[in-house]
């Protein structure tokens, strides 16, 4: 049997769901296999959801319809908790005003936004699944020192073992998981930081961040001590560093959407995300 208006309410449950490759994988496959096989000639399929992942199946159709012209066009409807600059012409409101003033205006919203993070915050409310304050690989985000809270320089591959910081790579952790073959160590730099008052965290790779680690603790050790000596104390910006990862990471995605329909084979997949990440 088939159908002509097929809907799709929420098929990932929750972000641990998102997180998992296998689980969207797995996903990706019942909608192409079984749910789409499905639609009626001039059918229409209605799928809403929380962005938890820009890899979500959400992300995967989108990326193939700008990809691919003759794949399906979609009609995104978006209303985030907090009107941004670019809106659904449906939306009327003013970048700025909150979606539900009665019941969650800005005040409100502010301060949820501060209790969750920018991660969640960005999915759940924006329906945006990447912070904007630099959790993602190829942000340049400059951060006065004296914002910076903690920081700490880890090897790819501890970032890429914790749950709590691939998370803020996103499309970084494709990049940087098949380069463990290597013998060459890559450091990313952990920086806890305060962004318009909120507290925050972003995770960034580039070949500057062991030097930009040195920069900070040692103006932190000295900030210290002159701030106990009541002296006054210059506080520079850090430029955090840029990685040429995201790109590579966007062409392996549009060549996974080519796999996944069959336009490419295994093998030549397998050499074009070799060739991009000059293995």
């Amino acid at each position: 049997m088939g159908g002509e208006y097929i809907i799709i309410d929420d098929p990932l449950k929750n972000r641990e769901d998102a997180a998992s490759t296998v689980i969207r994988d797995k996903l990706w496959e019942w909608y192409t296999s079984t749910l789409y096989t499905r639609l009626e000639k001039d059918g229409c399929i209605l799928l809403t959801m929380t962005r938890w992942h820009e890899d979500d199946l959400a992300g995967r159709l989108l990326r193939l319809a700008e990809t691919d012209p003759a794949a399906d066009q979609w009609e995104v409807l978006n209303f985030p908790a907090i009107a941004e600059k670019i809106r659904h012409t449906e939306d009327i409101r003013d970048e700025g005003d909150a979606l539900w003033v009665d019941k969650y205006p800005c005040s409100r919203l502010d301060t949820i936004k501060a209790a969750i993070g920018a991660y969640d915050w960005n999915a759940l409310y924006q329906q945006r699944p990447a912070p904007t304050e630099g959790g993602l690989f190829g942000t340049t985000v400059k951060i006065p020192y004296g914002d910076i809270i903690d920081v700490q320089l880890q090897t790819e591959e501890q970032v890429s073992k914790d749950v709590t910081l691939t998370r803020l790579l996103l499309i970084g952790v494709l990049a940087f998981g098949a380069k463990k073959k290597t013998k060459t160590v890559n450091y990313c730099l952990v920086i806890e930081y305060k962004k318009d008052g909120i507290q925050t965290k972003g995770v960034f790779s580039g070949e500057k961040c062991n030097k930009l680690y040195s920069e900070i603790v040692t103006w932190r050790q000295k900030a210290a001590e002159k701030a106990a000596k009541n002296a006054p104390v210059e506080i520079p910006t850090a430029a955090a560093p840029v990685s040429d990862q995201p790109d590579a990471a966007a062409e392996i995605a549009k060549f996974k959407s080519l796999l996944d329909r069959g336009a490419i084979t295994q093998d030549e997949y397998d050499a074009k995300k070799k060739q991009l990440l000059g293995l």
